[in-house]
């Protein structure tokens, strides 16, 4: 019985080989070099073989697409517009944040409101805070003896004055083009002043050599050290002053400015019953919006009453020596220009703005603007909608960089491809040792 058993489960398990074909004999194979084990491969428990690559040329090929210059500039280019982005997003964001809740005391109805008597806004305007300021404001002669009023009739032109640093150099000739162009011939007479708030040593000797303009320095040393940060432009009033002093008269002009003609210039010779003529943004721009919380707490002064106020445009600031000029515009604008507190606030900054919120807080600053057209506001509610008093405009504004001088600096683009061939050789000295290795 036994071996009947025995002999069914030999004969069962003789069927199952031959349907598997286990019981055939195979030659063992010979491996083709193709199957051989590529460079990191290795087989497993099952013989079946595992490789990173089949072959050497493959490695060599993955290496090259890895490394290869293409992408890692690409690599570098995805990657800076990333940090860029993230630091740009993370700037509005801190912005917004810092200003979501500024905008409660200007909601409703204000119940502060500029006063129908002149000599009670003044009066406002005297009272604002000195600060450390006392010192330095009483160098100005101005402070010490009564002033005696600039002419009334005085026919001579006060002198252009401007400032530019290395951004503004090209900016600067197309000011200096204007004025030998189409100035010059009719006002033989006009002087251009040019203050290096940061010019490069060979683009003030190119100034000096082809402009026909003086060129200065502001002496930040006997001024607080806020002063010297010339992006806050404190120094401006403090410029301002001094040239009143000097001249009696001054119009100040930025890089951009540009007369409508000629003839436009003749206004600024007799100052009439004027006392100093300053104008608006052509657009209306909100001096709450643009001016930080901070300096309107220094000064005292509330938000709402300035809504409908709009900020002076510093193309063209034109300024005559006189005691109304020095109470009622200088004196208090150099108070504040003084006191870092007061002229740039912590967190003040001029651009990164949300301008969609005007004419709510924005998030920046106008600095020394922000600062004169508060106190002009106060004192006449110049710009305010309800009782502007603004003379013709006489200027418009042009971004020209013409290259009027024989000789130029080397630009931003030449030196960025100055600079950029260390890296270009580093990059060619990479790929030949690159290519050396993977040639082994």
């Amino acid at each position: 019985m036994n071996s009947n058993l025995n002999d069914l489960q030999e004969a069962y398990l003789n069927g199952l080989r031959q349907m598997t074909g286990a019981g055939a004999k195979k030659k063992p194979a010979v491996e083709a070099p193709s199957d051989r084990l590529g460079l990191g491969s290795r087989r497993g428990t099952q013989g079946k073989e595992y490789a990173f690559f089949d072959n050497k040329s493959q490695a060599q090929a993955q290496m090259k697409e890895m490394f290869s210059n293409k992408t890692m500039i690409m690599s570098f280019i995805f990657w800076l517009i990333i940090m860029y982005g993230l630091y740009t997003v993370s700037g509005y964001i801190f912005v917004g944040l810092r200003v979501s809740f500024d905008d409660a005391d200007i909601a409703g109805e204000c119940k502060e409101t500029f006063r129908p008597n002149r000599e009670t806004n003044l009066d406002r305007i005297f009272r604002y805070p000195r600060g450390d300021s006392g010192p330095y404001i009483a160098r100005f002669s101005s402070d010490q003896s009564p002033i005696e009023d600039y002419p009334i009739d005085s026919n001579k032109l006060p002198p252009l004055v401007t400032a530019a640093g290395s951004a503004q150099f090209f900016l600067l000739q197309g000011l200096i083009k204007h004025i030998h162009d189409d100035l010059k011939e009719e006002h033989a007479d006009l002087q251009l002043i040019v203050y290096d708030i940061g010019l490069y040593r060979r683009e003030r000797e190119l100034i000096e050599d082809y402009c026909g303009c003086e060129v200065r320095n502001v002496d930040y040393s006997v001024y607080p050290d806020h002063v010297a940060y010339t992006n806050n432009f404190a120094w401006r009033p403090l410029v301002l002053q001094s040239l009143l002093e000097e001249f009696g008269a001054v119009a100040y002009v930025e890089p951009t400015t540009r007369f409508k003609s000629s003839n436009s210039l003749n206004f600024l010779r007799s100052r009439g019953k004027n006392h100093y003529m300053l104008w608006d943004t052509g657009a209306f721009t909100s001096v709450v919006g643009y001016t930080h919380k901070s300096t309107f707490l220094y000064l005292n002064e509330t938000r709402c009453t300035y809504l409908e106020a709009g900020m002076i445009d510093s193309q063209v600031l034109v300024l005559y020596k006189t005691n109304t000029t020095w109470h009622t515009v200088m004196k208090p604008w150099l108070k504040c220009a003084l006191m870092p507190d007061c002229i740039a606030p912590r967190w003040s900054r001029l651009d990164g703005c949300l301008h969609f919120r005007r004419p709510r807080t924005t998030g920046c600053h106008r600095f020394d603007m922000s600062v004169l057209s508060i106190i002009v506001n106060r004192g006449s509610q110049l710009t305010a909608q309800q009782k502007r008093n603004i003379p013709p405009r006489l200027t418009y504004v042009s971004e020209d960089t013409p290259h009027l001088f024989p000789e130029q600096p080397w630009t931003y683009t030449q030196l960025l491809m100055l600079l950029s061939i260390p890296a270009a050789f580093c990059v060619l000295v990479r790929q030949t040792l690159l290519k050396k290795l993977l040639t082994r």
